[in-house]
């Protein structure tokens, strides 16, 4: 079958993204009522905040990595040294982030009054170093990580209904984090020793540095990407707004994003198999599949939408089902823009290109909040026209270059 390797890799994509967004589904409800809306505010701002260093422990290896190890899949030596060399850099980034994170402490309010809790969430993004993703996404094993979520997932998710009794808990929540990212180091590690039997060749600081520089025009993107979500949650508490409109728009966002995930799958899928085969007509096929069901979808959930918010939050967060509205828009437009990002025109060296229409859009996008702020209109439902303007330009912008190259 011509793309039963791209199918096999697309279904494991699908059950990493079960235990990554599904199980903390599972978790969303229980919490918002557990932690009550400021606390859980408290929570979903540091969510926002350490996002942010991810992003630069990850430094667009996910996809620079990626690339280099799908286009050496057959050489175990040249996946052993991009696998030392990437570790190297994460590490090397590592201490730049401890740094950059305690001035940020010091900055912002509700990160210095919860200290503790602050450092405990970043200490998954630190962990993070040692789970080598792009390895298994670059020669199509997406089952290995897989495995790994769901076992590492099935166990956070049952100690945090175990530990997590009241707002007094509240600890609880990144140090299982922390747990299951432990849990996932270990499996991953002993998959890739004893199964792949690959090492890990460390090479030298130039090198280091070389890798670092390679992937730097993707970690702008995907740092530039951030501000469509992130940006707006610090900004909420740099403009000090109540706590509990904080958790409304963070549950309004959250649940986005989950929907969003949905389409990482076939995003993170595609891109290695375009690498490969520079495959346009398949991307055609997913557009004209996908973009009708993905509109019936959003009018369905427009139409049920305070359900969907009791459901899944609790009545103390109904006042959010406005936000999640105005944001839906949001969805059908990020899943071409998403599709024709990377997994297209990166594929093709497009790259620069993808990195532009980022920037574009994420200046656009905070130039616009700071209008906002300026100017007296800060309030959530502003906030989110803004951020449906923002993810048009981004899918506008990047159709215009794959136009350019069809």
């Amino acid at each position: 079958m011509k793309y039963k390797r791209l199918i096999n890799n697309t279904i494991m994509q699908y059950m990493m993204t079960f235990a990554q967004y599904v199980f903390p589904l599972i978790t969303f409800p229980y919490l918002t009522r557990v932690l009550e809306p400021e606390l859980f505010g408290v929570v979903s701002y540091l969510t926002a905040t350490i996002t942010f260093f991810q992003i630069f422990i990850d430094y667009g290896f996910n996809l620079s990595s990626t690339k280099d190890i799908s286009l050496h899949r057959n050489d175990a030596n040249k996946i052993s040294l991009i696998l030392g060399s990437t570790i190297q850099a994460k590490l090397l980034l590592i201490s730049l982030c401890l740094m950059l994170f305690t001035i940020t402490v010091f900055i912002l309010p509700i990160l210095r009054e919860y200290l503790f809790l602050s450092y405990l969430y970043l200490g998954t993004v630190i962990l993070s170093v040692l789970l080598p993703d792009y390895l298994f996404r670059g020669i199509e094993r997406m089952a290995i990580i897989t495995n790994r979520f769901l076992i590492s997932k099935t166990i956070t998710t049952l100690l945090t209904f175990l530990l997590v009794q009241n707002k007094e808990d509240v600890f609880w929540v990144p140090l299982l984090n922390i747990i299951g990212s432990v849990i996932a180091i270990i499996l991953t590690w002993h998959h890739i020793i004893y199964k792949l039997k690959i090492k890990v060749q460390f090479t030298s600081l130039r090198n280091v540095l070389l890798t670092i520089r390679t992937s730097t025009i993707y970690f702008i993107s995907n740092f530039a990407t951030t501000a469509f979500g992130v940006v707006n949650t610090l900004m909420l508490g740099i403009m000090n707004i109540p706590l509990s409109e904080v958790a409304y728009w963070s549950v309004s966002y959250n649940l986005i994003g989950i929907a969003q995930s949905l389409y990482t799958p076939i995003v993170n899928s595609l891109y290695p198999h375009m690498v490969a085969k520079k495959d346009i007509r398949l991307v055609k096929k997913i557009l004209l599949i996908f973009m009708p069901l993905i509109l019936l979808t959003i009018v369905l959930v427009w139409f049920f939408t305070d359900t969907i918010m009791l459901i899944v939050a609790g009545s103390q967060y109904i006042e959010a089902s406005p936000i999640f509205k105005m944001l839906l828009p949001v969805l059908l437009l990020s899943f071409p823009a998403m599709l024709i990002g990377f997994p297209v025109l990166g594929a093709v060296g497009k790259v620069s290109e993808v990195t532009k229409t980022t920037i574009i859009s994420a200046s656009f996008h905070i130039i616009g909040l700071l209008i906002l702020a300026a100017a007296g209109y800060f309030t959530l439902m502003n906030i989110a026209i803004l951020r449906c303007l923002t993810e048009l330009i981004l899918m506008s912008t990047r159709l215009y270059y794959l136009k350019k190259i069809l």
